[in-house]
């Protein structure tokens, strides 16, 4: 539960200190990438979700494989692995470069960051006073948290009512979860208002990597108005501190975007890889985090006909492996990737586009974010039909759109886009992926 107010204060040191070693533990992992052009707030942002990453990896392997029921063994082993991997990936290119704060930025961009930390700080004040207090919240990954940090014996034990296989949803990937566990660990308890800085960290991430994906090949102030536009869409900002997996898996696709636009760019296979390791990954937080990687296999596939050079590609199916782990790991614990015994019927479902249109247009609390993509349409339609790396990452995102819009429309999931439950949500994970287009698409490269 969540504690009082003047208990919690003494617990942000811990806070601060479950990210300091989340980042740490990716920072020397993506700086091998780093050909120094990326920006401190940049690495640290992929630095996050990569050390998000290996914590729930981690702990899933030494729970359900190894079955450790101790769990202070991870407050030694995992500050452990970050010196280990300091030590080993080093590389000479400096994370930590001098920072001119602010130098060369005109007023009105002054006044955007300026608007964008309040948000980012709003969302501090929602995390930190608020506990976990929506269903599928607590159901789906607090709960299964919490069950783990206060009977780990029990966890493991079928005939307990604290048994993984009896919690919401076995079958979703770890990840959230046991990244709050580890949080709790830090912390001392397991408290429901602390453990939303977990997404608060993915949401700072989020807005990190737009503004930096933008203004690699846009400016400074298009990157600033896309990741104010994106922080102040409520849908969003509501999902920054209240324990859904689905800002997180957003910042994967995100990610995995930006190495994607990278690699249109120049053309280089590391960028491409980071790309597709960032895609692969979502799928340990959910599910749907699959068709990251279905996604960008079909572009590859399309391009690789294009350029009729299979061989170039085939190495981008080796990053199917953490999914193929994760589907083999289902597979034999007896679970399926259905995440409900609910659901209506297979068949062609049409009302399924009226209930979209709702969401996106009218009551799905996206602001005026769709109808700015309306008009990006009509306005850089001729640009796109031009841009050839435009069109490359955009087919990207029209592929996922098609992939969830073929699932409603044809599967008995098509009842959660009618009741306005799961579609919006799903519609979450690769909104942000848009807002990046649409901010690149002031480039004037051909």
């Amino acid at each position: 539960m969540a504690r009082p107010l003047y208990l919690r204060e003494n617990n942000m040191i811990s806070v601060v200190l479950y990210f300091l070693i989340v980042v740490a533990l990716g920072l020397p992992i993506i700086n091998r990438f780093n050909r120094g052009s990326f920006s401190l707030s940049l690495l640290i942002s992929f630095a996050y979700l990569i050390g998000s990453s290996i914590v729930g990896l981690e702990y899933f392997l030494a729970i359900f494989v190894f079955k450790i029921t101790n769990y202070s063994i991870f407050l030694w082993l995992i500050p452990a692995q970050v010196l280990i991997l300091w030590a080993v990936f080093f590389n000479t290119v400096k994370i930590f470069k001098p920072i001119k704060f602010l130098t060369g930025w005109n007023w009105l961009e002054k006044i955007l960051l300026i608007f964008l930390s309040l948000i980012v700080c709003l969302s501090i004040f929602q995390a930190w006073l608020k506990p976990v207090i929506h269903w599928d919240a607590m159901t789906m990954w607090s709960y299964k948290a919490k069950l783990a940090y206060e009977n780990p014996i029990g966890f493991l034990n079928p005939a307990s009512s604290s048994y993984w296989l009896k919690t919401g949803h076995a079958n979703y990937p770890w990840q959230i979860s046991f990244n709050q566990v580890f949080l709790s660990q830090l912390v001392g308890q397991f408290d429901d208002a602390l453990n939303n800085f977990v997404f608060v960290g993915f949401f700072v991430a989020i807005l990190f990597i737009l503004y930096n994906g933008v203004k690699i090949y846009s400016n400074r102030t298009m990157a600033l108005l896309m990741a104010i536009l994106l922080a102040s869409t409520p849908f969003v900002f509501y999902h920054s501190f209240n324990a859904y997996a689905d800002l997180p898996l957003a910042s994967m696709a995100l990610a995995g975007l930006v190495f994607f636009t990278l690699w249109t760019k120049n053309s280089e296979p590391k960028d491409l890889y980071l790309g597709l390791i960032f895609w692969a990954l979502a799928f340990w937080i959910k599910n749907e985090g699959a068709l990251f990687l279905v996604a960008g296999l079909v572009v590859l596939f399309i391009q690789a006909v294009k350029d009729k050079k299979f061989k170039k590609y085939l190495p981008a199916l080796s990053f199917c492996l953490p999914v193929l782990i994760w589907v083999l790991y289902l597979k034999f614990s007896n679970l399926g990737l259905k995440h409900t015994t609910e659901g209506g019927g297979w068949g062609f479902h049409p009302e399924v586009f009226s209930a979209f249109a709702k969401n996106m247009f009218l009551h799905g609390n996206w602001n005026i974010f769709w109808y700015i993509v309306v008009a990006w349409i009509f306005v850089y339609w001729k640009k796109i039909s031009k841009n050839k790396y435009l069109q490359l990452i955009l087919s990207w995102w029209l592929v996922m759109a098609a992939l969830f819009v073929g699932i409603y429309l044809f599967s008995p999931s098509y009842l959660y886009a009618t009741d306005q439950t799961a579609f919006g949500r799903n519609l979450l994970t690769i909104v942000p992926s848009l807002f990046l287009i649409i901010g690149l698409s002031e480039n004037n490269d051909e």
